[in-house]
């Protein structure tokens, strides 16, 4: 849903996951070519869903707004 920028739009009962080897999702019937990647961090869990394998290693967390802003400044 998140990755195809409809939200809540789209009923949860058109989308089905499967989990086995390997996380298959169908969205509205068809086939999505979908990865997860998972990043721990302390009290939350981050999952990221692209259509490709190009994921970061790790990831950076911010708690201070001063450090956001100097990333962007």
């Amino acid at each position: 849903m998140k990755l195809r920028g409809s939200g809540l739009s789209l009923p949860p009962k058109q989308l089905e996951l499967s989990f086995g080897d390997e996380l298959r999702i169908r969205d509205a019937g068809k086939p999505a070519r979908v990865r997860f990647r998972q990043y721990p961090l302390p009290g939350y869990c981050l999952t990221v869903c692209s259509e490709t394998a190009d994921f970061a290693d790790s990831i950076i967390s911010l708690s201070d707004p001063d450090q956001l802003e100097a990333m962007f400044s």
